[in-house]
């Protein structure tokens, strides 16, 4: 965490880094000293350009608040947009994805209903298929009896 006492900056000569130029340019009093900051980086250039707006008169001040309010609304709207449309997404692939999980699910059960079913005929216990179809409790023991 740093602690920035902004009078102190013009009685100390301190290294020039990033956060030494953002405490002079909100220090700064004059405009070529706001002017001078904007030159040496990017990002206080915008600070200025912002403050320049703010400071304007009252109806360009307006404007100015108005155009940042329709931008920050138009990004919230973006976001929960996106957000809305993952959620959708998540949700219709979960429903994709249960549905093929299923149908997988029923044609491994009846791949192995009738390979049961072939056994039983292979091994001459016909008279079994009927109650090995209908009763799930006896269908379970011959499918560990088959190894199924």
């Amino acid at each position: 965490m740093s602690i920035l006492e902004l009078p102190k900056l013009k009685k100390h000569d301190y290294p020039e880094t990033e956060l030494l130029n953002w405490a002079k340019f909100m220090n700064a009093e004059r405009q070529e000293e706001f002017e001078e900051m904007a030159e040496k980086d990017q990002y206080i250039e915008k600070a200025y350009e912002a403050l320049k707006n703010i400071s304007a008169d009252h109806e360009k001040r307006l404007e100015y608040e108005a155009r940042e309010k329709a931008l920050r609304d138009h990004d919230y709207l973006m976001k929960s947009n996106w957000e809305a449309g993952l959620e959708a997404g998540k949700k219709a692939g979960l429903e994709a994805g249960e549905k093929i999980g299923i149908n997988k699910g029923i044609e491994q059960g009846e791949g192995r209903v009738n390979r049961l079913i072939q056994l039983l005929i292979a091994n001459s216990r016909t008279d079994e298929i009927e109650k090995a179809v209908t009763d799930k409790e006896y269908q379970s023991k011959l499918f560990i009896e088959f190894k199924l």
